[in-house]
């Protein structure tokens, strides 16, 4: 197992909407979004982390900015095999006409 850092970076675009934290799941269905079955992790305030285990094996992550509509409104971030632990950046990108959709980076 490695351990997953997701930081969501302080921004005023979404400032008092939550984001949530999905990833990939055999397990459990949570959501199914672009026909993968995914597990709520957790939320994700502005500013805030989240740190969790996921397996060594490829593994994808989603950030949902919209509960009502997450399966249009996610963006996804595929983490390649390893054993290496991994911190992901997160920040709300302005668009108001697809509802200032996330961007997931390395730095």
């Amino acid at each position: 197992m490695r351990k997953l850092t997701v930081i969501r970076k302080k921004s005023i675009i979404s400032a008092i909407l939550k984001a949530y934290l999905y990833i990939e799941s055999r397990d459990r269905n949570d959501l199914v979004l672009n026909g993968i079955k995914c597990k709520e992790v957790g939320v994700l305030k502005n500013g805030d982390s989240i740190t969790i285990e996921i397996p060594e094996q490829e593994i994808t992550i989603f950030i949902v900015h919209d509960k009502l509509a997450p399966k249009i409104s996610n963006t996804s971030y595929t983490i390649p095999n390893g054993t290496n632990d991994i911190t992901l950046y997160a920040k709300p990108k302005f668009n108001p006409f697809k509802g200032n959709p996330y961007t997931i980076t390395e730095s």
